[in-house]
């Protein structure tokens, strides 16, 4: 591994002023999850559907296939708003994401973007390792917790 490749795995954490805390790990933790729920209820609604197109076929009735596909998509698509908004609930009851998050700094260093830029350059020019415009290329495409989820 190169070391462009090696300093774009931790640059972009280290360039971010965004704050690291729970709330931003449970949430993509969520996302990724609420992600997963959706594909298995995609696939739970084929299923289920899955015998009325047959019936169709069989019958011809088309029109009677398709509303019960509307009525069982509804059905389907409402009990997984519900479920999802009492985990919610549940969960948001439970972890209560409070304090005094707002009177700490975002981050450590300086918050302008340009500053920041600067100084890890410098950093990284004191070390021996490649320029920041060298390394930029190879960061990756996804946000820095999406891997969480």
């Amino acid at each position: 591994m190169k070391d462009e490749e090696a300093l774009a795995k931790v640059l972009p954490s280290i360039l971010t002023t965004k704050r690291f805390d729970m709330s931003t790990v449970l949430g993509a933790i969520g996302g990724g999850l609420k992600k997963t729920a959706m594909k298995a209820t995609g696939c739970l609604l084929v299923v289920i559907c899955l015998p009325l197109v047959i019936f169709g076929l069989v019958s011809g009735n088309w029109t009677a296939v398709l509303i019960s596909i509307a009525v069982t998509c509804a059905i389907v698509i409402t009990a997984f708003k519900v479920i999802e908004y009492k985990v919610k609930k549940s969960f948001n009851n439970k972890m209560p994401m409070g304090g005094n998050a707002e009177d700490a700094p975002p981050a450590a260093g300086p918050l302008d973007e340009l500053q920041r830029r600067q100084r890890i350059d410098q950093l990284l020019a004191e070390a021996g390792l490649p320029a920041l415009a060298k390394v930029e290329p190879y960061f990756p495409e996804e946000d820095e917790f999406d891997v969480l989820g």
